[in-house]
């Protein structure tokens, strides 16, 4: 992940981060056949973070995180 730092005479006074960040799941439960929308599994991404996301979500698709606004569980693998 990307830190931007801003300094003053080389010593740093701020940092932020990315306001988006963008991962790969690379291991996931397969998709059930019929699924609700109330169901939920937990994909590992590239970066060995798990999520919690719905069923239809599959291996090797790509998530985009709102770092500022995260509005689902992050559970560390």
């Amino acid at each position: 992940m990307k830190i931007a730092v801003k300094t003053y005479d080389s010593i740093p006074v701020t940092a932020s981060i990315l306001e988006k960040l963008e991962t790969t799941i690379i291991e996931c439960e397969p998709t059930l056949k019929e699924y609700t929308f109330s169901s939920y599994k937990l994909p590992i991404l590239d970066n060995g973070v798990k999520i919690v996301v719905l069923q239809f979500i599959k291996q090797k698709e790509q998530v985009l995180h709102l770092v500022s606004k995260v509005n689902y569980p992050i559970l560390q693998h």
